[in-house]
């Protein structure tokens, strides 16, 4: 009869079952991580279309005072880089005369910045007059 202790018959861990168990460990950090950075990477983006939105917005405010300022002499297309808190854009602005009116100008803005490693692009159209009184008859 055998009266050895079951723990004297224990030889280790065997290769087999360390490898099992990095595979499973490392599909469970896969798992939990690529959520995690895929997250990431959206609020990166969002974090970034923001800030463009900012300086697009500001920019077309100034781009009007400029414009009411300078009048028709402000027209035609002009590009821009904006320095942002972590990235550089570059803003482009197209003024176009309106055929039918030619007291009002259509401005297309264009604005674009790379977020890993992809270029974004946020665009804008707007409408300037040059503020001009027609004369009553």
């Amino acid at each position: 009869m055998r009266t050895r202790s079951l723990l004297t018959d224990c030889n280790g861990i065997g290769l087999i079952e360390v490898l099992v168990s990095v595979a499973i460990l490392a599909t469970g950090i896969i798992a939990i991580y690529r959520p995690m950075l895929g997250a990431m990477s959206a609020l990166n983006y969002i974090d970034s279309r923001s800030e463009a939105n900012r300086l697009l917005s500001e920019y077309m405010w100034q781009s009007k005072s400029d414009f009411k300022e300078k009048g028709a002499s402000d027209a035609g297309s002009r590009s821009e880089t904006l320095m942002g808190r972590e990235r550089m854009y570059t803003l482009k602005k197209k003024v176009i005369l309106i055929e039918d009116d030619p007291e009002f100008y259509k401005v297309d803005y264009k604005i674009v910045w790379n977020v890993g490693g992809q270029q974004k692009v946020l665009r804008r159209a707007g409408y300037i007059s040059e503020g001009k009184k027609k004369a009553e008859s």
